[in-house]
């Protein structure tokens, strides 16, 4: 009785926000509780929704960290959703709550007005799909996509948010490096299926995937490296650049080797100042990444080079050379109807039968399955048709020209650090051309991040600058 009492003056004296609090934490406790007893993966779903929705309220820019961490993360699954699609709707719910307040607006820009036309089309294929389940299927995973690209045209609104964000990649590209590489080479920590047939794939559950991201993100922790005062993490962040490197390598991906390549010729061939503070910076850090790559290349080369060696080889295997076949049916697709396209997202549901009825489509020693056209160009050709692919090469080009501009006006304004993040980005978005070219990639959610953050860097130059005409 004694006790009782004591309870009822403390709630008496508690704070009715307090009260509800509690009274919610024990609602949804409960809640969980019955969830993981009836089926694991719902009760682990409903305690990833909370411990996100709790995150959110508390400060609402975490939802980016959240983001970029489940692009790392796409192998955790609840029921059959990936953890992207699970986290989407409440991202949408933020942005659209976010929408009123001072500082999140999105501002008006030319990628914002070619990714809305490319969802259009997109949206309209299903009009003349031959394929419905397939156009779906890839017009939801659009959605998520531009889910991604609005929280961050929305939400990174400060020069601390773009430092989290950044720092949270940084971490992320340093962990599942770590991982993966030490699978790889055979001294896995734990074994959360991060080798797919002896390739790393990381938390993607995919190879290339993996590499595409890294690569976006292998830019940005430069810029970091350079801009920070401290030695201890400067050196600490240029260790997690060539672990993101080796993990890039460890995919043992053709298409992510070259986009490796082509990233690195950026950075070298890029003014010092564009990336790093000094040239001397810079050279000290080109020398360590592209003699950390030659070394790891050399040690493991019995793993890498076989497969490597098919980039420039007409040999077949059931590894990827497959596109042989694949990329004369999506040619034959495109031709079929070169204006508007067979679907969206529907090539994959016909491959099958494209692959044997198209002519030249080497097909000996291929396992003949289901397959993406593995070339995001090509594959938006076939599906989209002329329009399709003109709208889409428009979003990558404004999104690049954004870029350009924002590095400068933010040099001009002495703001070298947004500078110099403009540049990582354009980097990243060259890299990610390159490598798409291999993979289909429309739906990524990494570009879509980068999209987003195009679209947000602007609201971080100092207000007298951002105002004045371009």
């Amino acid at each position: 009785m004694v006790t009782m009492t004591v309870f009822a003056d403390a709630v008496e004296r508690a704070k009715p926000v307090e009260v509800r609090w509690g009274i919610l934490a024990a609602g949804v406790g409960a809640l969980l509780g019955v969830a993981t007893a009836v089926n694991s993966s719902v009760g682990l779903g409903l305690a990833i929704l909370v411990a996100v929705v709790v995150a959110i309220l508390l400060r609402p820019s975490s939802l980016l960290l959240i983001l970029v961490a489940s692009v790392f993360m796409e192998l955790i699954t609840i029921g059959n959703l990936t953890i992207t699609r699970v986290i989407a709707p409440v991202a949408l719910f933020v942005v659209i709550a976010a929408a009123v307040r001072k500082g999140t607006q999105i501002r008006p820009a030319a990628p914002l007005f070619w990714a809305g036309a490319y969802a259009l089309w997109a949206l309209a294929s299903g009009l003349w799909t031959v394929s419905p389940a397939g156009t779906r299927y890839l017009l939801f995973s659009l959605a998520i996509a531009l889910v991604f690209m609005l929280s961050f045209a929305s939400l990174l609104a400060t020069r601390r948010d773009l430092d989290r964000v950044l720092y949270a990649l940084a971490g992320l590209s340093l962990s599942l490096g770590v991982l993966s590489t030490l699978a790889f080479i055979g001294r896995p920590l734990f074994g959360f299926g991060l080798l797919q047939e002896g390739r790393v794939q990381g938390g993607t559950g995919d190879p290339s995937f993996f590499a595409a991201a890294q690569l976006i993100a292998l830019p940005l922790i430069l810029v970091l490296a350079s801009n920070t005062q401290k030695g201890l993490v400067r050196n600490a962040l240029y260790v997690v650049a060539l672990v993101n490197i080796g993990s890039v390598l460890s995919t043992v991906s053709r298409g992510g080797t070259i986009q490796l390549v082509v990233v690195l010729i950026l950075l070298l061939a890029l003014p010092a100042r564009s990336i790093f503070r000094s040239p001397t910076q810079k050279r000290l850090a080109m020398v360590a990444l592209v003699g950390g790559m030659v070394i790891f290349f050399v040690r493991y080369s019995a793993d890498l080079a076989p497969r490597l060696e098919t980039i420039y080889s007409r040999s077949q295997d059931r590894t990827g050379s497959g596109r042989l076949a694949i990329w004369p049916a999506a040619v034959d697709a495109a031709q079929e109807r070169p204006f508007l396209g067979i679907g969206y997202g529907a090539f994959v549901r016909t491959s099958v039968d494209r692959i044997y009825d198209t002519p030249g489509a080497s097909i000996e020693n291929f396992n003949v399955h289901p397959e993406e056209v593995h070339n995001a160009f090509l594959g938006t050709t076939a599906e989209l048709g002329i329009p399709g692919i003109t709208i889409f090469l428009g979003l990558l080009f404004s999104t690049g020209l954004a870029l350009r501009r924002t590095a400068k006006r933010a040099r001009d304004a002495g703001a070298d650090f947004i500078s110099s993040v403009a540049n990582a980005l354009l980097v990243g978005l060259v890299g990610w051309c390159v490598g798409s070219m291999f993979i289909e990639t429309e739906t990524s959610r990494p570009i879509w991040i980068l999209i987003g953050m195009t679209l947000a860097l602007p609201k971080l130059i100092p207000e007298k600058e951002a105002s004045e005409p371009q």
